[in-house]
């Protein structure tokens, strides 16, 4: 059982880490799309959406998000977990930390049946040394229940709000209730909208006309699947961050649609009705019931909104688009796993610093499994002074110690390295200092 909780919990890191890039893309695009209608921005998060809940991603070779692949390295005692994100910068260091904190196997213990035939067990979970990996999946599944929980009473609390709600008459979708300070839609396939008994006339139809909008979008169940997201990324500060913004532009584009269903300028009548519902105390909601969200922005851009010219419209639809294309893949590549059995190594040439780590080109091999020409990425967190008094340039020979993984990305990303070496002008490792 636990074996499977950690499978679970590595592959939600994964998704997790893609997705976070996306989130990232998403809140750059918003701001070139800041005047264009808000429809536009709540679009995008369809994509983080997609990213996080879908446990496969399409990949193309021009995809410009950087893959984000834990990869598992199985060993005799222990399993190697490394990560590929195509970033040398994050690679080195996260991989060097994980591959000094290896995943111990559980031995299996060899002996046979009364009947003669062999017989093989595991210990028990219980029996199992911790690992950050395991204590990592058991506090990953403490938060993920603790929001169910957090969930079903708000829900269940909402429900006992709403015992003595009324229909209204002459009206299939609206309900009355005594017992709730602000409207608010609420359902799963078939949606009501809830409205406070004592609402004032004179703003009742901008707030029903709201509610029907976000009924007819379905934006009660992009909700819902963006909560079911929340509960399992609940670790992941951005996707927090993703779940609040995407909210609040999705009460906006809302907004927008209800203004240009009126023939006439009530964008003042219309704020009037936001600034009244936000002096009431807003009710509790759950994952299948939401309200107002941030008042002084939606105000703010209700009086500000103006139709937007139709350039703009197209422009920012040829926009999303293809960002949603670009982001809806990952970047792929061939992947060739090398199991480590002590150390490999292989010589190659520097051709060129990039600060944090070496492009080489590979002149000999050995017992790493590279090819001669191959290029690849060195990490540069392993050198030091006394090996490198002079610093390392273009055209140094060297030999690099690595734990064996390569992921083939062009150039070639390696696992943990170990130690990097001058060569002398016969292609040896100085004295003492090289295999």
């Amino acid at each position: 059982m636990m074996a499977l909780l950690e499978e679970l919990f590595l592959g939600t890191l994964r998704i997790s880490a893609g997705a976070a890039l996306c989130v990232a893309a998403v809140l750059l695009i918003r701001l070139l799309l800041r005047k264009a209608p808000r429809v536009f921005s709540y679009a995008l998060w369809a994509v983080v959406l997609f990213r996080l809940l879908c446990p496969f991603v399409p990949k193309t070779p021009w995809s410009p998000m950087p893959s984000a692949e834990i990869v598992p390295v199985p060993d005799e005692k222990y399993s190697y977990v490394q990560v590929s994100t195509g970033i040398s910068a994050v690679d080195g260091p996260v991989n060097d930390y994980l591959y000094r904190h290896p995943i111990p196997q559980r031995e299996a213990n060899v002996g046979r049946y009364p009947t003669g035939e062999p017989m093989v067990t595991f210990p028990a979970d219980g029996e199992a040394p911790l690992t950050w990996v395991s204590v990592g999946s058991l506090v990953w599944l403490a938060g993920l229940l603790a929001m169910l929980l957090w969930g079903a009473v708000s829900t269940l609390r909402l429900r006992w709000r709403l015992r003595e709600a009324v229909k209204q008459e002459g009206e299939r979708d609206i309900w009355l209730a005594d017992h709730i300070p602000t409207a608010f839609l609420w359902g799963g396939l078939f949606p009501r909208i809830y409205l406070p008994s004592d609402l004032p006339e004179n703003i009742r139809d901008y707030v029903v006309r709201h509610e029907r909008v976000h009924a007819g979008r379905g934006d009660h169940l992009i909700r819902l699947a963006a909560w079911l997201a929340l509960v399992i990324h609940w670790f992941n500060p951005l996707v927090w961050l993703a779940f609040w913004l995407a909210g609040r532009d999705m009460e906006m584009s809302c907004d927008e649609t209800v203004l240009r269903q009126y023939s006439r300028d009530v964008r003042a009548d219309y704020s009037e009705a936001l600034l009244r519902q936000y002096t009431r105390r807003l009710s509790p909601v759950g994952p299948l019931a939401f309200g107002n969200g941030d008042p002084q922005s939606r105000i703010k851009n209700v009086l500000n909104y103006k139709k937007p010219a139709f350039w703009v419209v197209v422009i920012a639809l040829v926009a999303v688009v293809a960002a949603g294309l670009l982001l809806f893949t990952g970047r792929s590549f061939p992947r060739a796993e090398i199991q480590p059995n002590g150390e490999r190594f292989f010589n190659a040439v520097v051709l060129e610093d990039r600060g944090g780590s070496l492009l080489a080109e590979v002149s000999d091999g050995f017992n790493s499994g590279l090819s001669a020409g191959a290029r690849v990425t060195v990490t540069k967190s392993v050198l030091s002074p006394g090996n490198y008094p002079g610093g390392v340039k273009e055209g140094d020979a060297v030999r690099v110690v690595f734990n064996g993984l390569v992921m083939e990305t062009d150039p070639a990303q390696l696992g943990t390295v170990f130690a990097v070496y001058l060569l002398d002008e016969n292609g040896e490792a100085a004295p003492n200092r090289g295999p």
